[in-house]
Formats: C-alpha cells, structure tokens, sequence
C-alpha cells in the first residue's frame, strides 16, 4: 500500500511528511499516543495564533494584573513575614500575637468560603 508509514515513524496531518514518532508531541488520549501535527507544524500554527491574537492576550494579561493587584489583601504573599531567630522577647510576643490575629483571619475567610484548613 502506498499510504503504509515504517514503524517508528508517523505521518504530520498538516504538513503530510513521514517523520520520526519523536517529532510528534505525546497525547495519551489518541490510539498512538502521540499528536497528529507534528512539532513543527504546532509552532508554526501557536506563533500564527500568537501573533494574530497579541492584542487580546496583551488585554488580558493587564486585566489579570489588575485583578491580582487589587485582591491580594488575603493571600500568604502579601502577609507580613517576620523571621523569629531576629527578634527580641517583647518582639517575639508581639509576632506571636499578630500570628494568632492572622491565623484567626484565615480562618474566617475560609468559614466564609466554606473552605476546611487542613492545620486545624
């Protein structure tokens, strides 16, 4: 059969060339396992998607900054960190208790949210 491709090798749905399997991207959810473009043929057609779509995900990327900048007031990264070998006794206490304070914030953002802590 003229269509038969050697062991090893797959043919590219896009570009119609026998290549190496290994030139194909992996897809458990394919018989093969493999993509049917292969990897070539893929970056071409993501830098053509990229480039006719730059504006919309240049938006997007500034929406999603923005988001991110306005709610961060609950999240660990934004919480004050205060490393305890540097500070005094009565540092210490007042760590300890903004500590507590934080602990207790969590915890009624996560009753809010119907969230389970898994420290408690």
């Amino acid at each position: 059969m003229v269509n038969e491709v050697p062991g090893g090798f797959k043919r590219c749905s896009k570009c119609a060339e026998i290549k190496p399997v290994n030139d194909f991207g992996k897809k458990s959810a394919l018989r093969s396992g493999r993509k049917n473009e292969c990897r070539m043929c893929l970056k071409d057609r993501n830098s053509i998607y990229y480039t006719k779509h730059k504006d919309t995900q240049e938006d997007n990327r500034k929406a999603r900054t923005a988001y991110k900048n306005k709610n961060t007031s609950h999240t660990f990264a934004n919480s004050e960190y205060i490393e305890p070998s540097v500070l005094s006794k009565d540092d210490e206490t007042k760590f300890n208790a903004l500590q507590r304070e934080n602990e207790k914030k969590w915890k009624e953002l996560a009753e809010k949210h119907g969230i389970k802590l898994k420290r408690e």
